[in-house]
């Protein structure tokens, strides 16, 4: 089922500058919202909150540096470039954002959207006031711990990890040192740097699209495995992380 889109946007392409998240007491930001699209009403008191960010299609959101680690979008199922549908799945699997999918008829959109993998669905024209509360409650769950809390554990002398839900995953040599990598920094950080190395040896700096493929391939076992978004994700102009609780078995 695809959505179409209203016969009028409903403001004309809205333009918002990105701006740093305001901080948390401790100094962590408060999570960034990215809107796509052009047809809906954004409320000014939306659009004037810190870290607001409006794009006009999807490929517009894709090539901003650091997309995917918005930790809300706000997605038009009528879009150009990727369409809204594919842009959700891919955002479920991709990063660790709340979706708010917002569509010319929500009624008819509504299973498609959330098996694509939204949290909400809720219609193009909804009263601001609805539009508010969805984002404050998303909001909540993005500041929250990561989904589940269940750590997973990775096994080295038997060369696999397992995850929350028990499945066992079969790691190739490759795909074990960067779990290694992972595993032992206190963050599960990594740069491109330490990884290269580690599967390379020093002066590798020339295999970046190698790290890339068995990343890709990473990611891949881990939502064949069941992981609806795989904790392996990338860190703007660093490295990779994998953003869940991991332990060394």
């Amino acid at each position: 089922m695809t959505a179409t889109a209203p016969a009028a946007p409903l403001v004309a392409a809205a333009t918002a500058s990105p701006a740093a998240a305001s901080p948390r007491p401790g100094g962590e930001a408060l999570p960034a919202v990215a809107w796509i699209g052009t047809h809906g009403l954004v409320p000014p008191t939306l659009a004037g909150q810190p870290g607001f960010v409006r794009h006009p299609d999807s490929d517009d959101f894709l090539l901003t540096p650091g997309a995917l680690d918005a930790r809300l979008c706000i997605v038009e199922l009528a879009l150009g470039g990727v369409p809204g549908l594919e842009l959700l799945g891919l955002l479920s699997r991709r990063s660790e954002a709340r979706l708010l999918a917002l569509a010319g008829d929500a009624a008819a959109a509504y299973v498609d959207a959330l098996d694509a993998g939204a949290d909400l669905v809720l219609a193009l024209d909804a009263p601001p006031e609805h539009l508010l509360a969805a984002v404050r409650a998303l909001r909540r769950r993005a500041a929250g711990p990561v989904a589940g809390g269940a750590a997973w554990r990775l096994h080295p002398g038997r060369r696999c990890l397992v995850g929350p839900d028990g499945a066992t995953i079969a790691l190739s040599d490759a795909e074990l040192e960067v779990m290694r990598c992972f595993a032992e920094h206190p963050q599960h950080r990594a740069t491109r740097a330490e990884l290269v190395a580690r599967l390379w040896g020093e002066g590798a700096e020339a295999m970046d699209g190698a790290l890339q493929a068995t990343i890709y391939r990473l990611r891949k076992r881990l939502e064949q495995a069941g992981a609806r978004r795989a904790p392996v994700q990338a860190l703007s102009r660093l490295g990779y992380e994998f953003r869940a609780p991991l332990l060394l078995g």
